[in-house]
C-alpha cells in the first residue's frame, strides 16, 4: 500500500511541476511587466532612490518633484522611438519636461476622481506601442533596457498617460455637436470636393467687331456697349429688350437668355466675373475675343451630385527663414531651374513630407495644390515669420457619397472641439497648480 501511495504522490508532484512550468511559459510577458528579476528590481529601486537624493530636481508640481533622472529617462525614451527627429534638441527637451509636468497634474487629478490604470491597461498599451514599431512586446521591453532606459520609470509614465487618456475621455463625453454646425462644415467640405457646385442662369449682350475693323471703329463700338450698359443700369431699358435690340449674339431673339450652365461650361474669361457677381447684378462692358460683352446674373443654384471627389495629397512642405524667402521669390519668376538649385543648396530650410486629406487643408494651401501638377513646386508663400514652398508628390482620389462627407464632418468637428476643450482644460489646470521649473535652460 505504501508503494502505491508513494507512486501516486510522485505522479501528483510531477503533474504539479508540469503545470507550473507551462504556466510560467505563458506568463513570460506578464513577468517581464512586473520585473520578476530580483537584480533588476533592486537596481531600479536603487536608481530611483539615487535620483531623488543625488540628482538635481528638474521641476516641482504641487509639492511632487520631477527629477533630472526622470527627465533624462523620458528623453532617452523619446529618442529611442524618434531617432530621425533631432532638430532643435533644446526645444524637444523643453516639450518633454512640459509633458511630464502635465502628466503629473493629470495623475494628481485622477487620484481625486478614483481613476486608475490597471496592469492590463499598461500591458495593452505596451503591446500597441510594440506593434506600431514592428516588435514583439518582449523584444520592445528588452530594447528599452538595452538602451539604458529605466523600465519601471517607463511603465510609470505609461500609467500616467493612461490616466490622462481616461480623464480626456470624460471631457470628450461632454462635447455636443449641433445640426447647424454639421451643415456649415459639410457645405465647406462639399465646396472643397467640388470647387464650384453651382448652376448659373445668365443673360448676355454681345457687341461684335470684325478682325479688319480699325481701332477707331472698335472704340466707337465700346462706347456703344457702354451706352447700352448705362441705360440698363438706369432702368431706361430692360436687359431683355436691350439684348433683342442691340446684341449680335445668336441668343438675342430670346433677350440674351442662356440656359442653366455649370461654371466650367462658360468661356474661361467669364468664370472670374461670374464668381464675383451677385444675383440681379450686371457687369460690363468687357472685351473678349471679337466683341464687347455685358452680363446679367439672373439666378444661381447649388447642385448636389451622386458622388464627390475626395482627394488626399502627399506633399513636401519646405519651411524657409524670412530672409531667404524674399530672395527665392525673386528667383522663382526668373528661372525655375535656378530656383530648384538654390532651394536644394540652402541649409537653413526644413522639409516635412506627409499625407493630408482635403478636409484638413485650409483654402490658401488648397488653392496652391490645385494649381500644381504632380512633381511641381509652388512659389514661396509668406506665412507669419517664415515662407513655405509646397511640392505635390502624389494624389489619391476616391469617389464618396454625401453620407461619407457628413460623417467626416462630424468627426472633424468633434476633433476640433475636443482639441479646444483639452487646450482650455490644460491651461486651467496648469494655472491652478504650483509649477516651478528648476532647470534654467528649460524654462
Amino acid at each position: 500500500m505504501s508503494g502505491i501511495f508513494n507512486k501516486k504522490k510522485i505522479i501528483f508532484l510531477l503533474l504539479t511541476i508540469f503545470v507550473f512550468i507551462n504556466n510560467t511559459k505563458s506568463l513570460a510577458f506578464d513577468n517581464l511587466l512586473i520585473e520578476d528579476d530580483t537584480k533588476n528590481i533592486e537596481k531600479n529601486i536603487t536608481d530611483e532612490k539615487n535620483a531623488k537624493i543625488v540628482n538635481e530636481i528638474a521641476a516641482i508640481v504641487n509639492g511632487n518633484i520631477i527629477t533630472s533622472y526622470q527627465l533624462d529617462n523620458a528623453i532617452k525614451t523619446y529618442y529611442l522611438f524618434h531617432k530621425k527627429n533631432k532638430i532643435n534638441i533644446l526645444m524637444i527637451q523643453k516639450n518633454i519636461l512640459k509633458n511630464l509636468i502635465l502628466l503629473e497634474i493629470y495623475t494628481q487629478i485622477a487620484i481625486t476622481k478614483n481613476i486608475i490604470a490597471t496592469k492590463i491597461d499598461i500591458k495593452n498599451m505596451i503591446e500597441n506601442i510594440a506593434k506600431k514599431n514592428n516588435l514583439s512586446s518582449i523584444d520592445m521591453i528588452n530594447l528599452i533596457k538595452k538602451n539604458g532606459i529605466n523600465y519601471n520609470l517607463y511603465k510609470e509614465n505609461l500609467r500616467k498617460q493612461i490616466l490622462m487618456f481616461k480623464l480626456e475621455q470624460k471631457i470628450s463625453n461632454t462635447i455636443i455637436i449641433k445640426p447647424y454646425e454639421i451643415n456649415l462644415y459639410l457645405q465647406n467640405l462639399i465646396n472643397k470636393c467640388i470647387p464650384n457646385n453651382n448652376l448659373y442662369l445668365i443673360s448676355h449682350i454681345l457687341i461684335s467687331f470684325s478682325k479688319n475693323q480699325s481701332n477707331e471703329n472698335k472704340k466707337q463700338l465700346y462706347h456703344k456697349s457702354k451706352f447700352i450698359f448705362e441705360n440698363i443700369k438706369n432702368n431706361n431699358i430692360s436687359f431683355f429688350n436691350a439684348a433683342k435690340k442691340y446684341s449680335d449674339s445668336i441668343d438675342s431673339s430670346s433677350g440674351g437668355f442662356l440656359s442653366w450652365k455649370k461654371l466650367d461650361e462658360f468661356p474661361q474669361d467669364f468664370i472670374p466675373i461670374l464668381n464675383k457677381m451677385q444675383i440681379g447684378s450686371i457687369y460690363g462692358p468687357f472685351k473678349i475675343g471679337k466683341g464687347f460683352h455685358i452680363l446679367k446674373l439672373i439666378a444661381k443654384k447649388k447642385i448636389y451630385p451622386i458622388s464627390y471627389l475626395y482627394n488626399e495629397y502627399y506633399i513636401q512642405k519646405t519651411i524657409i527663414p524670412i530672409d531667404s524667402g524674399k530672395e527665392l521669390q525673386k528667383i522663382f519668376y526668373k528661372s525655375i531651374s535656378q530656383y530648384n538649385k538654390k532651394l536644394s543648396s540652402n541649409k537653413k530650410i526644413k522639409k516635412i513630407t506627409y499625407w493630408i486629406s482635403i478636409n484638413n487643408i485650409n483654402k490658401k494651401i488648397l488653392n496652391i495644390i490645385n494649381n500644381l501638377k504632380v512633381g511641381e513646386i509652388s512659389q514661396p508663400l509668406k506665412v507669419n515669420n517664415y515662407w513655405i514652398i509646397i511640392k505635390l508628390l502624389k494624389i489619391k482620389s476616391k469617389d464618396v457619397d454625401l453620407n461619407f462627407l457628413k460623417n467626416q464632418s462630424i468627426k472633424d468637428i468633434f476633433q476640433k472641439k475636443l482639441f479646444n476643450s483639452l487646450k482650455e482644460w490644460n491651461i486651467k489646470i496648469q494655472n491652478d497648480s504650483y509649477i516651478k521649473i528648476l532647470k534654467p535652460s528649460l524654462i
